[in-house]
């Protein structure tokens, strides 16, 4: 949203309401990513006011934990596990 932080957590709050609503209404297998997307958009909206906070200087340590969760789903420690478990050094995509 780029207004602030509480805009931010606004929206994300809002966004939650509306994807566990839509979660409920998909039929088809197919429809559940489609109905997931609120979610989504929500999660976004939580970290970017995260990083308001951070920005201003109100969670230093919410920086560190961020940027664990970021190389955590990159696969960046799952990399490093692969790869100490397999005693090589092949890139694993």
């Amino acid at each position: 949203m780029c207004f602030s932080p509480h805009a931010s957590f606004a929206a994300a709050a809002v966004l939650t309401l509306i994807g566990v609503v839509t979660l409920g209404k998909p039929r088809v297998k197919g429809e559940w990513l489609l109905a997931a997307l609120p979610l989504i958009f929500a999660a976004q909206q939580l970290t970017e006011g995260i990083l308001w906070l951070i920005l201003r200087g109100h969670l230093a340590f919410a920086a560190l934990l961020s940027g664990l969760i970021y190389l955590h789903f990159t696969g960046y420690f799952r990399h490093r596990h692969n790869e100490s478990a397999a005693g090589d050094n092949r890139c694993i995509p």
